[in-house]
């Protein structure tokens, strides 16, 4: 996870690795990497165990720090030489303050495709505060957002079979057909998905277009049916 804040010297990058999660609120082996503006290390502190806690707003946390390993850098960028001073300092417990709310660290930790729409909301607008790449968890979100469209197509393919009669024979070939067009459905918004991703696409794009294409075949045949049959 990271995110951009402004420091006493000036613009700080902060990068936060979590080693594993219990739930939203405990985390395991955690790293944080602090980076000026011209992205050299200033400080690097790691934790076995961290809990989060509110700060009385959404946007912020304090942070728990369990057994605490302090690296400080010299912050001398006026005369940078290899030779950097290096301040080791150990401590049983550490509050840190942090942008990161909780709510985004649960979404960085979580599997992408168990997040809930408000998850996914969530850490892609953080993301994209910290120009950072979101259209893959934006695609997720409209996926989401379209499932009940999807299960409308569904029900759209199956009306034209319908007006499919046992006697007209070959109605195991019909049924076969009707089955592997929803499969053909499932595979084209996996793919739809990729395509997506690799050529920059608009997320809802990516995720509408399978529905809204199937719906006009569903409809069409339907259609086709009813005036000839």
């Amino acid at each position: 996870v990271c995110c951009v804040s402004g420091g006493g010297s000036g613009t700080l990058t902060i990068t936060v690795n979590v080693g594993g999660a219990t739930d939203e609120s405990q985390l395991r082996h955690v790293r944080i990497f602090i980076n000026n503006s011209k992205g050299q290390l200033l400080r690097k502190i790691s934790a076995r165990e961290a809990n989060i806690e509110a700060d009385g707003n959404s946007k912020t946390s304090v942070w728990h720090l369990y057994q605490v390993t302090q690296l400080q850098w010299a912050n001398n960028e006026n005369n940078l030489t290899d030779k950097q001073v290096i301040n080791i300092k150990h401590s049983e417990q550490l509050q840190w303050k942090s942008q990161l709310s909780k709510q985004v660290i649960a979404a960085a930790v979580l599997p992408i495709e168990s997040m809930s729409l408000l998850s996914l909301w969530r850490y892609s607008q953080h993301l994209s505060n910290n120009a950072q790449a979101s259209q893959k968890y934006e695609l997720h979100l409209w996926k989401k957002a379209f499932a009940p469209l999807a299960c409308l197509v569904m029900i759209a393919l199956a009306l034209p079979f319908a007006y499919l009669q046992a006697r007209q024979g070959g109605i195991t070939m019909k049924i076969f057909g009707g089955v592997m067009l929803g499969i053909s459905f499932v595979l084209a918004n996996h793919v739809s998905g990729h395509l997506g991703l690799l050529h920059q696409w608009k997320p809802w794009l990516a995720a509408s277009v399978p529905s809204l294409l199937y719906t006009i075949m569903a409809m069409a045949a339907f259609s086709w049916l009813v005036k000839n049959r």
